[in-house]
C-alpha cells in the first residue's frame, strides 16, 4: 500500500524494520559517510566563490543582488543561514549539498520503495550516490542537490496523483489525500525558488496531473477545483519574485553567457546524467587526461544504450503480454510510471528550447537538466529491476559503479591537488611584498577574470577591484570590489599595483594608464581548471 491508503500500481511495502528495510537505510547511511568524506577540502571554482560570497550578506542584500542575477535567492538564503551559524565555512557549505543528495537517496526508503517495490527503492537509493552527475552536484556548493529533491517531491506526489486518477476512471473510488496536492504544490513553489528549470519542471508535473484530472470523468469538477486551488497557491507564493524574473527574462534576452554548441549540445544532453565535468572537464593540463576522457565518453554511451534497450526490451514484453488484464496493468505501469518520469525530462528540455526561441537567446544546458535527475534515476532503478537477464543487469550496474568510481577519481585528484593552494598562497605574499615596497601605502590589485572571485574568497591578500563590474557581481564583495568608476583609484597613483589576469591584458592595462609590466608570474589551480597569472606594474 502507498501512503494515504492508496494502491498504486505494482506497489509493495516492507516493514522499517525489516531486513530490506536495514539493508536500505545502510546502504543510505554507507552513501551519506561517503560523501561526507569525499566533502572535505576547500577548493572553488567560479560558480561556488559567488556561493560563498553570497552567503555573506545580508537577506535583504540576497534579494537585491539576486534580482541582478539570473538565479533565484532560496538557496542563498539558505547558505546565509547556515553561515550566521558557521561563519565562512566553506566544507560547511559543501555539506549543505551533501545533505541535499541523502534528502534525495531517503525518498527512496520512504516514498520509492512504497510505490514501486523495495528492489527499485534501494536501486533508486544506491543510483543517487553512484550516477555521476548526482555525484557532482551533492559536492557542489550550488542549488542543485536540494532542487533534485525539490523536484522529486513534486514528481512523487504528481504520479501518485495521476496513478490513483487512472485508476479511479477505471471503476475505483479511492480517494485522492489532500496532502498529496498540498505537497505538490508546496514541492513546486520550492523548486521555483531555487532554480527556474525548477520552475519549468514544476510546470511539466502540473500539467501532467491537469491532463489526468482532465480524462476523468469521475470526480472531475472536484480534483479541478483542487487543483486550481493548489495550483493557484503555488503561484501566489511565487508572487514576490515574479517582477524580478520579469526583469531577469529580459536581462538574459539583451545577452546570456550560455552558447548552443551544434552537434555538441545535443550529445551532453543524450549522455546526462553520466557526462560529470570532473571527468569529461578533466583539465588537460593534468596527466592523462585525453585517455580519461574518451575511456568515460564509451562508457556513458554504452551504459545509456543498455538503459534505452532496457526500456525498449519491457516495452516490448509489455505490449505482448497474453493475458489481457494482466496486459492492462502492465501497461499501465509502463505508461504512468517510467514515462511520467521520463516526461518530466523530456518536457522541461522541450519548454527549455522554446524560451530559447522566445527570447532568442540559448538558455537550454545540460547542467541546469540535473533538475529531472531524480525522476531519470527512478526510471533507472526501474529499468535495473524490470529488465529479464541477470548478466544485463548485472553488466549496467558495474558500469555505473565503474563510472562512480572513475568520477570519485578525477574529482579528488582535482580537488585535493596540492597545486590548488599554491597560487593562492603566492597571491597573499605577493600582496605583502608589494605593500612593503609601497612603503605601507594603498596597494592596488585590479582584474578582468572572474576567476579572481576563487581567489578573493580564500580570504588571502588584498581585495581585487574588477575592472568590468555588474550588481550581481557584488555577491562578491567585499572580496572583489565593484566599484564603477574603478579608474578614478589610478588618478595620482604612485608605486607598484598587481594585475589578475592574462598577461596581454595586463600590458594593455599598463599601457593605459602610464604604467610598465615589471613581473609576471603564474600557477595552475586544477580544480576550477584555471591560470592564476600575476602581473606587477611599475605606475
Amino acid at each position: 500500500m502507498s501512503s494515504g491508503g492508496v494502491q498504486l500500481p505494482e506497489a509493495k511495502s516492507t516493514g522499517a524494520a525489516g531486513r530490506w528495510g536495514r539493508i536500505h537505510l545502510g546502504i543510505v547511511a554507507a552513501g551519506a559517510l561517503l560523501l561526507a568524506l569525499m566533502a572535505n577540502y576547500d577548493a572553488l571554482w567560479f560558480d561556488e566563490a559567488y556561493s560563498v560570497g553570497m552567503a555573506a550578506h545580508s537577506f535583504e542584500e540576497i534579494w537585491t543582488i539576486g534580482a541582478a542575477d539570473v538565479h533565484p535567492v532560496l538557496y542563498y538564503w539558505m547558505l546565509h543561514c547556515v553561515y550566521l551559524v558557521f561563519g565562512q565555512n566553506i566544507v560547511v557549505y559543501r555539506l549543505v549539498s551533501v545533505a541535499g543528495a541523502v534528502a534525495l537517496a531517503m525518498l527512496g526508503y520512504t516514498h520509492v520503495r512504497k510505490d514501486f517495490g523495495p528492489t527499485v527503492g534501494m536501486l533508486f537509493s544506491a543510483l543517487v550516490f553512484l550516477v555521476p552527475w548526482s555525484m557532482h552536484v551533492a559536492l557542489q556548493i550550488r542549488m542543485y542537490a536540494w532542487l533534485m529533491v525539490a523536484v522529486m517531491v513534486a514528481a512523487i506526489y504528481g504520479w501518485r496523483l495521476t496513478a490513483q486518477l487512472l485508476r479511479n476512471g477505471r471503476g475505483n473510488s479511492a480517494p485522492l489525500p489532500l496532502s498529496w496536492w498540498a505537497l505538490l504544490a508546496l514541492a513546486s513553489a520550492v523548486a521555483a525558488y531555487l532554480h527556474y528549470y525548477g520552475a519549468i519542471a514544476a510546470f511539466c508535473i502540473q500539467l501532467m496531473v491537469l491532463v489526468a484530472v482532465a480524462r476523468q470523468p469521475q470526480d472531475r469538477k472536484r480534483n479541478l477545483a483542487r487543483w486550481l486551488l493548489f495550483a493557484a497557491a503555488a503561484v501566489v507564493s511565487y508572487a514576490p519574485w515574479l517582477l524580478v524574473a520579469a526583469s531577469q527574462a529580459a536581462t538574459v534576452s539583451g545577452g546570456f553567457w550560455i552558447a548552443f554548441n551544434y552537434p555538441g549540445a545535443f550529445a551532453e544532453l543524450a549522455l546526462f546524467p553520466f557526462n560529470a565535468p570532473e571527468v569529461t572537464g578533466f583539465p588537460s593540463a593534468m596527466p592523462f587526461s585525453s585517455e580519461i576522457n574518451r575511456l568515460f565518453a564509451v562508457l556513458a554511451l554504452l551504459i545509456v544504450l543498455i538503459e534505452l534497450g532496457y526500456l525498449y526490451g519491457i516495452g516490448r514484453a509489455t505490449g505482448s503480454a497474453s493475458d489481457a488484464a494482466g496486459g492492462a496493468r502492465k501497461r499501465e505501469l509502463v505508461l504512468v510510471g517510467p514515462l511520467f518520469f521520463l516526461a518530466i525530462y523530456a518536457g522541461t528540455a522541450l519548454v527549455a528550447a522554446v524560451a530559447s526561441l522566445l527570447l532568442d537567446q540559448p538558455v537550454i544546458y545540460y547542467r541546469y537538466m540535473a533538475v529531472a535527475l531524480g525522476p531519470i534515476i527512478l526510471v533507472m532503478a526501474w529499468a535495473f529491476e524490470k529488465v529479464k537477464g541477470r548478466l544485463l543487469r548485472v553488466t549496467g550496474i558495474l558500469m555505473t559503479v565503474l563510472l562512480a568510481s572513475l568520477t570519485a577519481g578525477c574529482l579528488l585528484v582535482c580537488a585535493c591537488s596540492p597545486e590548488n593552494p599554491q597560487g593562492l598562497v603566492a597571491y597573499g605574499a605577493l600582496c605583502q611584498e608589494l605593500q612593503a615596497e609601497n612603503g605601507g601605502n594603498e596597494t592596488l590589485v585590479f582584474s578582468d577574470d572572474l576567476a579572481a572571485s576563487i581567489i578573493s574568497a580564500s580570504g588571502e591578500g588584498l581585495p581585487i577591484v574588477y575592472i568590468d563590474p555588474q550588481e550581481a557581481y557584488r555577491a562578491l564583495e567585499p572580496g572583489m570590489i565593484m566599484d564603477f568608476s574603478w579608474p578614478q583609484l589610478l588618478d595620482g597613483y604612485g608605486g607598484k599595483a598587481l594585475f589578475v589576469g592574462a598577461p596581454e591584458t595586463a600590458a594593455a592595462f599598463a599601457e593605459r594608464f602610464g604604467g610598465e609590466v615589471v613581473s609576471s608570474e603564474s600557477f595552475f589551480h586544477p580544480y576550477s581548471d584555471n591560470w592564476f597569472i600575476y602581473s606587477v606594474i611599475a605606475f
